[in-house]
């Protein structure tokens, strides 16, 4: 660390303390927390980029793998049933449609669903 980071990390760790924040555990929320104080408009782009996601001219599973990458990049850890409904959003509407989301659905089986109805 030079010295500003090291002041910066300090800093930081105290006002965790005292706002009575969980320490950090791990690589990626240190790495996510570093993302969002360095390179704030990389990390607000993607995040806006993921929001406005789309399938377009994508075929299903290609679609998917953005939103994952996207996801894992930013460190968005959304609950099921919001990741679900952001993939609902972006698909294409004639797949969209016809899709039945049901209680307790897993991710795989939208995406399973998606592909068969895009085939």
């Amino acid at each position: 660390f030079n010295h500003y980071t090291l002041t910066w990390w300090n800093q930081f760790v105290k006002e965790r303390r005292l706002y009575g924040l969980p320490s950090i555990a791990t690589w990626g929320a240190l790495k996510k927390i570093i993302l969002k104080r360095y390179a704030p408009t990389y990390f607000r782009e993607l995040l806006q980029k993921f929001h406005l996601l789309n399938q377009g001219y994508k075929i299903v599973v290609e679609y998917f793998e953005e939103i994952e990458s996207i996801m894992k990049q930013v460190g968005i850890e959304e609950d099921l049933d919001t990741t679900i409904d952001q993939i609902l959003n972006g698909l294409n509407r004639k797949i969209a449609n016809r899709i039945e989301v049901l209680p307790h659905m897993k991710l795989r089986d939208v995406v399973s669903m998606a592909v068969k109805i895009e085939r």
